[in-house]
């Protein structure tokens, strides 16, 4: 158990980020099911017991985590994520939120939420929600761009990827000197059109005196996926040739 007050490095000594989201098959899934819980359970284990006065054996339980948070993977099938998993890890008087209402490209069509969270321990950022209403079973470039794109979602106003720090493009395992600040890979999209967006970032900040800072730039989603920054090719060491924008929104604290 990691000791109150620690940071909680969320890596697992992979880098920057960690991907919480499950793979395809129905094995990974619950694989990925139960590793989760056992993050909660870790995580938050002196917050349920300090702020709602949970025994130790309920939080020690990856079952009791499972069935009071069901809604977080829907109980090992078909999971469909939510927000729940983040507001339970973000419990506590200390947490900073922000959201990205999604948008496509130069519309008012709404096609979902991504929520940001972060503690002050420096946990990283967790991001997570859902997107759909995009091409089935691509994987799709995501990023945080740097110009605000006001209130008309023309994402082609969001300038170049947020890079305060003047450095090739990379991906979120990338530390920071070796990627964007803005740099947060691809979302894969199910057959449904719809993606589940689930991951922890050491890079990005919502602190408002911090240079990382992402509170009023635009989230984008594009049309490819983005390859990384080590190709080669065209524009990968700026923008992972990921294509054209094709939805947007801003990133704001709420």
């Amino acid at each position: 158990m990691t000791p109150a007050g620690t940071p909680r490095d969320w890596s697992g000594g992979r880098g920057a980020a960690q991907n919480i989201i499950p793979s395809s098959t129905d094995a990974d899934k619950v694989d990925k099911y139960e590793e989760i819980c056992s993050v909660m359970k870790e995580v938050t284990n002196d917050k349920l017991k300090g702020i709602l006065n949970y025994t130790d054996d309920e939080v020690a339980s990856i079952d009791f985590i499972g069935d009071t948070y069901s809604s977080i993977f829907n109980a090992k099938h078909g999971i469909s994520l939510n927000d729940n998993f983040v507001k339970l890890v973000s419990w506590g008087a200390d947490r900073t939120h922000a959201n990205a209402q999604m948008f496509l490209m130069g519309t008012n069509d709404f096609i979902g939420t991504v929520n940001f969270y972060e503690e002050e321990e420096a946990w990283g950022v967790v991001i997570s929600g859902s997107v759909n209403r995009l091409r089935p079973l691509a994987k799709l470039g995501f990023h945080i761009h740097s110009q605000p794109i006001g209130d008309n979602h023309n994402c082609t106003a969001g300038g170049a990827h947020y890079n305060p720090y003047n450095v090739s493009h990379g991906m979120p395992e990338d530390p920071l000197m070796q990627r964007h600040v803005g740099d947060l890979g691809n979302i894969d999209i199910n057959a449904d059109g719809r993606a589940y967006i689930g991951l922890v970032d050491h890079i990005i900040s919502l602190r408002s005196n911090d240079t990382r800072n992402v509170i009023g730039l635009p989230l984008m989603i594009h049309n490819l996926t983005d390859d990384g920054g080590h190709t080669g090719k065209g524009e990968s060491n700026t923008t992972g040739n990921a294509g054209p924008r094709i939805a947007c929104g801003t990133i704001r604290l709420g």
